[in-house]
């Protein structure tokens, strides 16, 4: 009975642990999303930046802008080849937003612009927010990097590596 005793503080110590831990990262737990976006088709009428389209969508008045899941901004601040994002203008596309933040679009014949960006060194891949297409995305931006394509070219410079 003694050694029951003196574990009940190290036993109580860790239910407190890890009911503080339940009660600080319940906020956390991902939200369903609730702007109504996911299956919207529209028409991509503008890039605003290398990670961000404005697509007119059939179920709304005012284009939206869609940030693109796991496109990430460059370090400098500055965007890529937005003339390569140009040739998205006039395309119809499907958003997809199941991911944490932003959607993935998809071109009626079945493109995925934010995969194209990536692989044309257009936008950087987002490493800090996680999507289902974090891998695919790493290998895409090494390969970009690696060819030195689009904006890579310019932040590589003539470094090696």
């Amino acid at each position: 009975m003694t050694g029951m005793t003196k574990s009940w503080p190290i036993v109580l110590a860790v239910a407190l642990v890890l009911a503080g831990a339940w009660v600080w990262l319940g906020p956390f737990a991902p939200a369903e999303r609730s702007d109504g976006l996911d299956g919207a088709r529209g028409r991509v009428v503008a890039v605003v930046d290398s990670r961000t389209l404005r697509v007119q969508l059939e179920n709304r008045d005012q284009p939206t802008d869609v940030t693109l899941a796991g496109l990430g901004a460059w370090p400098d601040g500055r965007h890529g080849d937005l003339a390569a994002g140009e040739v998205w203008v006039g395309v119809t596309v499907e958003l997809d937003t199941d991911a944490p933040v932003g959607a993935y679009v998809y071109t009626d014949d079945g493109r995925f612009i934010n995969e194209q960006l990536i692989d044309q060194g257009v936008a950087p891949h987002d490493v800090t927010t996680p999507c289902r297409a974090s891998a695919w995305f790493a290998r895409l931006d090494r390969y970009a990097r690696g060819a030195r394509r689009g904006r890579w070219a310019e932040v590589l410079g003539d470094d090696a590596n």
